[in-house]
This record gives C-alpha cells, sequence and structure tokens, in this order.
C-alpha cells in the first residue's frame, strides 16, 4: 500500500510538472505554444512596454502570429532567439532563413 501511495504521488508531482504558468487568471496552469504579449513579456522576464517597444523597433527577432484578431507569438520561436543571444530581427530572420 505505501509503494502504491508513493507511485500515485510521483505520477501526480510529474503531471504538474508538465505545465507551466501561462496567465495568472488560469485557475489549473497550462503550458500555451502560442503567446498573448503580455504572456510573452513574462517568459522573456521583461514588461509589457517593453516587449512593444523591442518589437516596435524591430529587435524583437520572431515575428508574431495573427490569429483571427489576436496577435500571437511561438514560445518555440522566443526561446530559439534567446538561445541565439537576443539577435535583432534582421539578423534572426537570417539565422532561420526568412529573407522577408
Amino acid at each position: 500500500m505505501l509503494n502504491n501511495d508513493f507511485s500515485n504521488q510521483k505520477i501526480s508531482s510529474e503531471k504538474q510538472l508538465c505545465f507551466n504558468e501561462v496567465s495568472a487568471t488560469d485557475e489549473r496552469q497550462i503550458y500555451s505554444l502560442l503567446l498573448s504579449a503580455p504572456d510573452a513579456a513574462k517568459v522573456l522576464g521583461i514588461g509589457s512596454s517593453h516587449f512593444w517597444g523591442l518589437h516596435s523597433s524591430g529587435r524583437l527577432g520572431p515575428l508574431p502570429i495573427k490569429l483571427g484578431r489576436r496577435t500571437l507569438w511561438s514560445r518555440r520561436d522566443l526561446e530559439k532567439w534567446t538561445d541565439a543571444g537576443c539577435p535583432s530581427r534582421k539578423q534572426w530572420q537570417d539565422i532561420i532563413g526568412n529573407k522577408d
């Protein structure tokens, strides 16, 4: 019985590790692939105003994705961008191979 309880606790802990906080309004934590500007800013550890400033000036590499009326950023692209040292948008587009 003791081993079974431990196994159940271990599974519950592993399930919790699969979720990351995205929005403070969510009761459960969700790992989202697409992030709003405020959530993307939180992931990067900066404020929303600074995030929008980086985007407007071309210093934020990844371009947003329009989904209906929403403007969202790919979590994966943001992670890859930071791993590359946060290059400017032009440099980032060259790195990923988009010559837009």
